[in-house]
């Protein structure tokens, strides 16, 4: 049986998520989310269970449901999450909203929803917010002061990520294996500057020290794009019909990392060729198998959404493919953030 220790002043404590110790310990920090991973989990589609836990840094301990304000519940499907400074950007996707909090108590600040429908991503530049938004094809826009609506952009076709770059807002132009375009913004006019075309089923766009990565993929191959954000030219492109079905880009101190079809792999940033060399390969199967995958601070983190109801199967491995720690995530679980 787990044994709760309590102290006359503690409220806050994290739950152990190490399988071979079950025993609750206390957070040294009262509701302090910083220095730890944020676990997404997106939760049922149509439930409203969507949540976040925070992960320590040393992986042994979890804090359930750190979104509880005023007792109300996040929300139907947290598709991703955003950082500024010390705020957190929570996508709501189908509860069409994107919830912002103090990152480190997790204390609600304020809702976003004016014009956001089936929200998907967010990034930020010129003191602005970005949304993409699925259902009506556009990017929101918003003061990241005092949180008014600016504008929407519509571009009329699938949009997934964002991210921003030298001053830049970056839109992948595509979703669900449809769409080859990357849209520019102009963060300081709010107008489209140029459009990027790639391969066909563009699957994910980095941003990174100037530069965006991007990654186009099928089942039989894998397209590698490097584009210099000064210009928007693509200055590196190449191919592989060895590694095809490429998803899921990250980057993490400077390196690239994929996956396909379960062997991860690394992208240096000043490769022309492709390392046909795998990391290593993650075992499980499904379409739930790989839901998550992010690498942080030179760890990788996936999660196995198992039947979409459970919990989902957490574990975490270095980059040589030896398992560091595994535990249970949530309904879903679909990102990590470093915080």
């Amino acid at each position: 049986m787990k044994k709760i220790i309590l102290l006359a002043l503690s409220v806050s404590f994290f739950i152990s998520c190490s399988k071979s110790d079950d025993a609750f310990v206390i957070d040294p920090i009262k509701d302090n989310y910083s220095n730890t991973i944020l676990m997404l989990n997106e939760g049922g589609f149509g439930a409203s269970n969507s949540s976040v836990d925070a992960v320590s840094n040393s992986l042994t301990d979890i804090k359930r449901n750190i979104y509880t304000n005023d007792e109300s519940v996040l929300g139907d499907v947290a598709q991703s999450m955003g950082f500024l400074n010390d705020k957190a950007f929570i996508v709501v996707n189908n509860s069409n909203k994107v919830e912002v909090v103090n990152r480190y108590s997790f204390e609600k600040v304020v809702t976003l929803q004016e014009n956001i429908d089936q929200p998907r991503s967010v990034a930020f530049a010129a003191g602005k917010i970005y949304v993409t938004n699925a259902g009506s094809k556009s990017v929101t826009i918003y003061n990241s002061e005092n949180y008014q609506f600016i504008k929407e952009i519509k571009l009329n076709g699938p949009v997934e990520r964002v991210v921003s770059e030298n001053n830049k807002i970056y839109v992948q132009k595509a979703a669900f294996g449809f769409g080859n375009e990357i849209v520019v913004i102009n963060a300081a006019t709010d107008e489209i500057s140029s459009t990027i075309k790639v391969a066909d089923a563009l699957q994910d766009i980095v941003a990174n020290t100037g530069f965006v990565y991007a990654i186009s993929s099928i089942d039989t191959r894998t397209n590698y794009y490097k584009i210099n954000t000064e210009n928007d030219k693509v200055i590196t492109s190449f191919t592989s019909t060895k590694v095809p079905n490429g998803q899921k880009l990250r980057v993490d101190q400077n390196m690239l990392y994929y996956v396909s079809n379960g062997t991860v792999f690394s992208w240096k940033p000043l490769a022309t060729t492709v390392d046909y060399k795998p990391l290593f390969t993650v075992k499980g199967s499904g379409y739930g198998f790989l839901y998550a995958f992010d690498v942080i601070n030179g760890r990788v983190f996936t999660a196995d959404a198992l039947d979409f109801k459970s919990k989902s199967a957490v574990v975490v491995y270095d980059l040589q493919g030896k398992k560091i720690n595994s535990f249970d995530g949530g309904i879903n679980t679909n990102n990590f953030y470093k915080n």
